[in-house]
């Protein structure tokens, strides 16, 4: 009988904890398919919007989604030229959308969008110049941003934007060689980039950094990510 109720217990826990892991299909996004859109985290909404659609075509409009209604709204269309590939970051609750491609090539523009009032201002573009499928992250309330792919060649540069003065610093460039969709996020304290594809888009890095602030900023190789070849 004790077998029996232990049994019955164990199946009872793998079913309830089978339940918290079940997914919840959420309303539909209502700009309709997109690929290579922005998306942003700010004050506990989420923000989605522009990429380019099934019948490859550009969008700048913008979504709003709100977890606590359960809704989407659509929100003040980013005015100027509708994009895809864009990089996405916050700094003190202000979304920034850096660089990406429209119709005709890569830009290096970049925007902040400010939930509170639901607008839009442009900022200083990216020095380094236009691309699209860049990376990176924000410490210490600063946008570390770079590589990416421009007219056909990857790049590795790198550079920090200050929001407080609207200004672009150029910084080390990323280690391991040019790529693009590479992918950046902070933690701790420190910043961390890696992967992403080579120049032909067929094979990918597997190699993994980290970005220390201290002493103008250095980069040191981590544990290459050990589920993927590279080819």
């Amino acid at each position: 009988m004790r077998k029996i109720y232990t049994t019955l217990f164990i199946f009872f826990c793998i079913y309830s904890y089978s339940q918290q892991l079940s997914w919840l299909r959420l309303p539909t996004f209502p700009g309709g398919v997109r690929y290579q859109p922005s998306s942003l985290a700010i004050d506990g909404k989420g923000y989605v919007g522009m990429g380019l659609d099934s019948n490859s075509q550009w969008h700048n409009d913008w979504y709003q989604y709100d977890p606590v209604n359960n809704s989407w709204s659509q929100k003040a269309s980013l005015p100027s030229a509708a994009r895809d590939h864009c990089s996405s970051f916050v700094v003190d609750s202000l979304g920034y959308i850096i660089a990406g491609e429209i119709s005709g090539g890569a830009i290096n523009e970049v925007w902040q969008y400010n939930a509170s009032n639901d607008s839009w201002v442009q900022k200083t573009g990216l020095t380094g110049g236009a691309r699209e499928s860049g990376a990176g992250f924000v410490l210490n309330g600063k946008i570390y941003f770079g590589t990416g792919y421009v007219g056909g060649s990857n790049l590795d540069d790198f550079y920090m934007y200050d929001p407080a003065n609207d200004s672009w610093t150029q910084k080390t460039n990323v280690p391991g060689g040019i790529r693009n969709a590479a992918v950046g996020l902070s933690v701790g304290g420190r910043g961390y980039l890696g992967l992403g594809a080579y120049t032909n888009g067929q094979t990918f890095h597997t190699d993994f950094y980290e970005y220390d602030t201290s002493n103008g900023g250095s980069w040191t190789q981590k544990t290459d990510y050990p589920m993927f070849n590279g080819g």
